[in-house]
């Protein structure tokens, strides 16, 4: 048998397939609410109004292979948003749950979430993993603990009329990180945490009912406090690095304690009153203490400071 025979194999063409930005499956079901994106770069933006819950999706972001998706009339127990890896954009708008969390997820990638008027009836929290992330809530409220989990790469929060009626938490990781806070108020005890990296902490108008405490790691940091309470004990801790402290109108019923670690570090204080001792050391290193008015109820010490 010779070879003018035999069948000759090829391959043929497989048409080609674009995918879009990023897929989010969305569900209601008992009153729950659940969001979940894919490895896309996912961008959705999520309304809810007296009739009807929307979740619409941006920049070819499909949403249960559409555009956007509505549920009427939602009643939201609890709702539960996570976004897997990519550069995703969550804005939430309006949202409130009738019993539960508000819970919000992103993995690694450069991520947004955006909370405006949103309302958790239990805890309010937030995870977001490596990457350069961004976290921006305005008039929104926890009926109970509020948590902002930041990974290691530049982190930006801001809050803006924001309450939470048990404690609050924020803690960022490794890079330079900034937290602003305006007016804000927590039931129950907050802290605040930034690892390494030149950090920056403001905060203006808050009134803390139990204690509040403020840690930053290696850089050149600032804690700024303005028109800040505590019902209970204020501390400020700073780590190695150039950093400086600033408390104006400030007050804690019990103890305040402000450390500095080793560098060259700077506290003002002005207007500021604790109900029990208030102590100030600085490191290692040439730092000063500018004094514009502080007291003490019961002991004040200022120590380890070269001017």
């Amino acid at each position: 048998m010779n070879g003018l025979n035999t069948p000759r194999l090829g391959l043929e063409s497989l048409e080609l397939r674009e995918n879009p930005a990023g897929f989010v499956s969305a569900s209601l079901l008992g009153g729950q609410l659940s969001v979940f994106g894919d490895g896309g770069d996912n961008n959705i933006t999520v309304t809810q109004s007296a009739t009807a819950l929307t979740i619409s999706g941006q920049n070819g972001t499909l949403v249960n292979g559409q555009a956007a998706v509505s549920f009427a009339f939602p009643s939201i127990i609890q709702a539960e948003f996570k976004m897997e890896g990519g550069n995703d954009t969550v804005a939430i708008s309006g949202l409130r749950t009738t019993l539960g969390d508000i819970t919000v997820e992103t993995m690694s990638g450069d991520d947004a979430v955006t909370l405006n008027g949103v309302s958790a009836a239990s805890t309010l929290s937030v995870n977001m993993e490596v990457g350069g992330d961004s976290f921006s809530a305005t008039d929104t409220t926890a009926g109970a603990d509020m948590g902002l989990e930041m990974g290691d790469g530049t982190s930006a929060v801001s809050l803006s009329n924001a309450r939470a009626n048990g404690s609050l938490s924020i803690s960022t990781g490794s890079e330079n990180d900034w937290i602003n806070i305006g007016g804000l108020f927590v039931g129950a005890d907050m802290d605040i945490s930034t690892e390494k990296g030149d950090d920056l902490i403001s905060i203006s108008g808050a009134e803390v009912r139990g204690g509040a405490s403020f840690s930053t790691d290696l850089g050149a940091d600032s804690v700024s406090l303005n028109g800040f309470s505590a019902g209970s004990d204020l501390s400020v801790e700073t780590g190695d690095g150039n950093d400086t402290v600033s408390l104006t109108n400030t007050s804690t019923a019990f103890n305040l304690g402000v450390s500095t670690d080793a560098g060259d570090d700077t506290v003002t204080v002005t207007n500021v009153r604790a109900g029990g001792d208030a102590i100030f050391v600085g490191g290692a290193g040439f730092d000063a203490f500018v004094n514009n008015g502080v007291s003490a109820g019961i002991f004040l010490d200022i120590k380890e400071f070269e001017v």
